[in-house]
């Protein structure tokens, strides 16, 4: 259902009970939430560059992924989150501070080789990505 539009008011989704790795759920109750937004409206900033190269590579200590650009963008508390599509050698997901220090990077969104980040949002307590 991640980034699906669908208009207002109420809705049916059929489920086949298996998990995202194609394995039956044990029965039981569960409870779906839906995380919505209104339409977005872009402000242009100003212009970055990560590094050169922007990935990790040797000593210039770049920090995003060397195969896609930033594609995700999300202000959560006091730091920002910037996704990447597929990062085989860099961070998919960063994290910098509200001047765009770096904090932290995570290789990979899962188990699966390259996959990086398509979209983000938040709930103001817990973020959301969603990988390619």
């Amino acid at each position: 259902m991640a980034d699906t539009p669908v208009a207002a008011g109420s809705h049916t989704a059929v489920w086949d009970g298996l998990d995202d790795a194609g394995k039956i759920v044990a029965p039981g109750t569960y409870t779906w939430k839906g995380l919505t937004h209104g339409d977005l409206h872009l402000t242009y900033k100003g212009a970055f560059t990560p590094g050169d190269p922007p990935w990790p590579y040797g000593k210039t200590g770049g920090w995003l992924a060397d195969h896609y650009a930033p594609c995700a963008v999300l202000a959560y508390k006091n730091t920002m989150l910037i996704g990447s599509g597929v990062a085989e050698n860099g961070h998919g997901l960063v994290s910098t501070d509200l001047d765009g220090r770096k904090q932290w990077g995570i290789k990979w969104l899962s188990q699966a080789a390259w996959q990086g980040v398509a979209s983000a949002a938040t709930d103001g307590e817990r973020v959301f990505v969603t990988g390619f």
